[in-house]
């Protein structure tokens, strides 16, 4: 992963460099299983999926949970998009030892499907 780029999340989310590099490693892990899957995002929806990966890593780290309803967007996401959304929520979570949130991973699958669906037309 480029270092602009993820100079660019750090800046976006205003973290410090000492509290951003806690997360690279699992930046870097995202993206072997998004290269994997052919998963490609535009410069401006990247910037925003590794700003939600980063916050989400900083709420597994607190134990902290979204306090979102289930909407039913679940029954838009494609198979494709929540496997991979699925494969990447649970790999981090096992990293913090906690188990994986269903509305994380449909939050993640919402966003990698869009790019799915860009990458297609």
């Amino acid at each position: 992963m480029e270092q602009s780029f993820l100079e660019d999340v750090r800046q976006h989310l205003g973290l410090s460099e000492e509290e951003f590099s806690k997360y690279t490693d699992n930046a870097a892990e995202v993206e072997k299983i998004l290269e994997r899957n052919n998963v490609v995002f535009t410069y401006e929806f990247k910037l925003v999926f590794y700003s939600h990966i980063i916050s989400f890593c900083q709420r597994l780290e607190t134990n902290e949970k979204l306090n979102v309803t289930n909407s039913g967007f679940e029954e838009e996401i494609s198979k494709d998009a929540y496997s991979i959304s699925s494969e990447i929520i649970k790999m981090l979570s096992e990293k913090y030892e906690t188990e994986a949130d269903d509305l994380e991973i449909i939050l993640a699958a919402i966003q990698i499907q869009l790019a799915l669906e860009f990458q297609n037309q």
